[in-house]
């Protein structure tokens, strides 16, 4: 499982923010996923899919990317950029799944973040 799951759901939590966590098979998960309102966007082609599909879908927050996930204009996105190193660090084809990449994606500092 991702390593920032559980200390994001716990984040949240601590604020009172409802979240849910579900997964299941690829079908049930995009299930899933097309029916929320807010979504969070890693790299990859996987989400620009889901959003292809939901009707749902109010916002989109996605990091150090240009992408406007097709141009579809049913949802807002909003860009939250790197201001430090961990584009540098992790990303472009870096990503290799090491103890310091796991620590740096909970430890980044917010403040190196703009949005």
């Amino acid at each position: 499982m991702n390593p920032v799951i559980e200390p994001l759901i716990q984040h949240l939590t601590d604020r009172q923010i409802d979240v849910h966590v579900h997964s299941s098979n690829l079908r049930k998960d995009i299930e899933i996923i097309s029916q929320a309102t807010v979504l969070i966007a890693s790299v990859g082609t996987f989400v620009p899919g889901v959003l292809c599909m939901s009707q749902n879908i109010r916002k989109v927050y996605y990091f150090n990317n240009s992408s406007d996930f097709f141009g579809n204009t049913t949802y807002e996105c909003s860009l939250v950029k790197d201001k430090g190193d961990y584009a540098a660090r992790v990303m472009s084809n870096k990503w290799a799944n090491t103890a310091e990449q796991q620590r740096l994606m909970l430890e980044y500092p917010g403040d190196k973040l703009a949005g």
